[in-house]
């Protein structure tokens, strides 16, 4: 894990832009990926710096022009896997998509095995109130993909409460849950839809470093399942003032 003083004190790269994929993949229309039309995919290996359409990048992979792995920012639970076939998959792989009509970035969690997460590491200052929002979306009608967001410190993480305000899906705006469940309408992974989500984390006295790790808790599949864009935080922070106009009276600190 990065020194406290070596962390961002934002989310990185929560829209996915980076990079900026040379070529992708499309994946093939048959069979359970009939109801995935139109999926355009790179595997990206953040420590190799490599990208591809299989899942061992160090040996297949072509190499990301200008790799910036701090840029990037994203690490992964992905472990060194096998499947049927005799297919090995790299530890740390994470997964982008591309959605060719709204030419937008995002990121799959199920990458090459199911119920892995993306996470970051992100400098806090205790008693802050952090603000956050995502947009989720199921890979495919067929399947209702399930995530978490757990926030807390590295290893210490606990599922967070989600409230969904905005539904391109028709699904009921403010239901609250701590497994965010997404339906879609929508079996085009080139013409998304989108829910999204928002939630508050209070920063526990004597913490200063928040991991934010997005979990995959249900997917159809190893290798497809749980969209997900726009990670977004803000602080908030608590406001103390003087009573008694500078005289050294009590202070009083202020709701969020």
């Amino acid at each position: 894990m990065t020194a406290d003083t070596q962390l961002p004190e934002q989310i990185d790269n929560g829209g996915f832009d980076y990079p900026s994929v040379p070529s992708w993949t499309a994946l093939g229309e048959s069979g359970s990926n009939k109801y995935n039309k139109g999926k355009l995919f790179a595997t990206i290996n953040p420590g190799t710096g490599k990208y591809g359409s299989g899942c061992a990048m160090s040996t297949t992979g072509r190499v990301i022009p200008n790799w910036n792995r701090l840029n990037f920012a994203w690490n992964s639970t992905q472990g060194d896997t096998h499947h049927s076939g005799g297919m090995s998959c790299e530890a740390g792989n994470v997964e982008l998509n591309y959605d060719s009509v709204h030419h937008n970035q995002f990121a799959e969690l199920t990458a090459d095995q199911q119920g892995t997460a993306i996470y970051q590491d992100v400098k806090v200052t205790p008693g802050t109130m952090m603000k956050w929002s995502l947009k989720h979306s199921s890979a495919t009608s067929a399947y209702v993909d399930k995530m978490q967001v757990m926030i807390g410190e590295p290893y210490k993480e606990a599922a967070q409460e989600a409230t969904r305000i905005t539904s391109e899906n028709g699904n009921k705006v403010g239901e609250r849950m701590t497994t965010i469940s997404t339906p879609t309408t929508s079996d085009r992974a080139d013409n998304k839809k989108w829910d999204t989500y928002s939630g508050t984390y209070l920063v526990p006295d004597g913490v200063t470093t928040v991991r934010f790790t997005f979990k995959s808790i249900a997917s159809a599949e190893w290798y497809s399942g749980n969209d997900l864009d726009d990670i977004d935080f803000q602080m908030a922070y608590p406001l103390s003032y003087d009573m008694n106009g500078g005289t050294g009276g009590p202070k009083q600190t202020s709701q969020y």
